[in-house]
């Protein structure tokens, strides 16, 4: 009966319950036994559909996924905007970095601004001294017109105005001033020294502006110098890197060798980065200094090389006396107040002036004789007494006199002192100079020997690296060293007085004196 179990349970229970039966009827009827379970299967096939299809309805039935909404399709992104063609860089001498600061450095166009004003002063001061002609022309009403009556002919009345409603009148005054106490050619002079002081206010602008120049140039140099080393130091410790990566490969170093190199590189980076931003503001104040935009590109011709030398403080000084504009400035501002004293003194001195006038009157009423009259006047005045008023402007000129003398001595001392300062620092920076360059020497073969130890196993990695460090500080202190050299002989051009056209040969005494060239006559200095 197995046969039936996958098809009929009922007549499979069905069967086993015959089977089982006490009576025994089973063996004893085969046929009994037949019918039974033919009956049990014909009640039980008509509820195998109705079970199947209650398990298939009492079965989980999986969600019923929703419609998914169909996403948009995204806008097509905007074509970016035409960039600008990059602009190209300008390639500049220091020649040319000063060229285009004389002409649009802020400074000098305030100083010429100043100039202008000054020789304005001038013609200010003349003005007095020319004829002077004044028109005038007014109409006048009155509230009402005025009469008078008078006894007229035959013992009548007669009625005279004396004063219309409407009075017009015209008048031309011509004057002179006659300069009898000399106030005008002094005031005249004064202003003619406005305009010297003005101009060499101007001079040293332009001084100052190309030491600006010259600074700013310098400094771009400096800091581009000072990449080259970063980026050198970088490749040479990439290098290293990948020499202690290749052992650590080959179990022959620890990875400390890598970690110690890996640290370097990374803080090599980091100055390169660092060395980069310091050359981008360097241009940037450059440009600023000569006026142009800050973020116009440029690129840096260097000069030819110059021979380091250190000048002579005696000639450098007279040289600064003669060509300083401050001392310049100084000796006119004593000239300025002396003629202060002058222009004082004449306070209690008489004056003299000549004038014409000529009225006309178009209604002049009944006892206006004449429509048109002139007059001519000569006026002289004497201060006979003003409370001491002259001597006290007296005393307060001389007292600027005095002044401006010690102002002289003062900005003597200053000159004398740039003088110095910039010759002890050309001559501090030859001796660095000299020094730096021995040191770079001895640092480059110190680190190949330490590299070539690293390889052949000697040494650590430590012993490179620090090789390195000693290289790159030697490197540095020789740009610090050079650069530091042309901003201070920079510095003695200005402190003498040397303008930009003039050949910048720098004053030098004999050998074994100062001012020769260093000892070790050595190598020129190269921007």
């Amino acid at each position: 009966m197995s046969w039936f179990a996958p098809v009929c349970p009922v007549a499979t229970a069905s069967a086993r319950v015959h089977e089982k039966s006490p009576f025994g009827s089973t063996a004893a009827s085969p046929r009994r036994g037949r019918l039974c379970l033919l009956l049990a299967c014909a009640v039980a096939l008509p509820l195998l559909p109705t079970r199947a299809f209650a398990a298939e309805a009492t079965a989980p039935q999986p969600a019923e996924t929703a419609p998914q909404p169909t996403p948009p399709t995204p806008a097509p992104a905007p074509a970016p905007p035409p960039t600008a063609a990059t602009p190209q860089p300008r390639v500049l001498t220091l020649q040319d970095s000063v060229a285009i600061a004389l002409e649009r450095n802020r400074s000098i166009q305030i100083a010429q601004d100043q100039l202008a004003i000054a020789q304005a002063r001038v013609a200010e001061a003349i003005a007095p001294t020319r004829i002077q002609v004044l028109a005038q022309a007014s109409i006048t009403r009155n509230d009402k017109a005025s009469t008078i009556t008078l006894p007229g002919a035959e013992g009548g009345a007669q009625s005279v105005e004396i004063s219309p409603l409407y009075s017009r009148n015209a008048q031309l005054v011509v004057s002179k001033q006659l300069d009898i106490s000399g106030a005008l050619r002094t005031s005249r002079s004064i202003a003619d020294l406005g305009v010297l002081a003005a101009q060499i206010e101007l001079q040293r602008t332009r001084e100052q502006t190309v030491l600006e120049v010259r600074n700013a140039f310098y400094q771009v140099l400096r800091a581009q110098a000072a990449l080259e080393v970063a980026e050198a130091n970088l490749a040479s410790l990439e290098e290293h890197l990948r020499q202690a990566q290749a052992f650590y490969r080959e179990g022959v170093k620890a990875q400390f060798d890598v970690l110690r190199a890996e640290t370097q590189v990374a803080n090599a980076r980091q100055s390169v980065i660092a060395a980069r931003n310091a050359v981008d503001l360097a241009k940037a104040a450059l440009n600023n200094t000569m006026g142009i935009d800050v973020t116009t590109p440029v690129v840096l011709q260097t000069e030819e090389e110059v021979t380091p030398v250190v000048p002579q403080f005696s000639e450098s000084v007279a040289l600064a006396y003669e060509n300083r504009p401050e001392v310049q400035q100084a000796m006119v501002a004593i000239e300025v107040a002396q003629r202060g004293v002058s222009l004082a003194r004449t306070g209690n001195r008489p004056t003299l002036a000549l004038s014409w006038n000529a009225n006309a009157t178009a209604d002049g009423g009944a006892f206006q004789s004449r429509a048109f009259q002139w007059n001519a006047v000569a006026a002289v005045s004497m201060p006979i007494f003003e409370g001491g008023l002259t001597r006290a402007r007296v005393r307060q000129a001389q007292g600027e006199v005095e002044t401006a003398i010690v102002t002289e001595d003062q900005v003597r001392q200053a000159v004398a002192l740039d003088v110095q300062q910039a010759i002890l620092s050309m001559s501090d920076a030859v001796e660095r100079m000299q020094s730096a360059a021995k040191n770079v020497d001895q640092a480059r073969e110190a680190l190949r020997l330490a590299k070539l130890r690293y390889q052949e196993g000697i040494s650590t990695t430590l012993e490179v690296t620090d090789a390195q460090a000693a290289l790159t500080q030697a490197e540095n202190n020789l740009v610090n060293a050079r650069y530091d050299y042309l901003q201070a002989r920079a510095r003695y051009l200005r402190a003498i007085g040397s303008t930009f056209t003039q050949a910048e040969a720098l004053p030098v005494t004999g050998a074994g004196q100062q001012g020769t060239t260093p000892r070790e006559s050595q190598a020129a200095v190269k921007p």
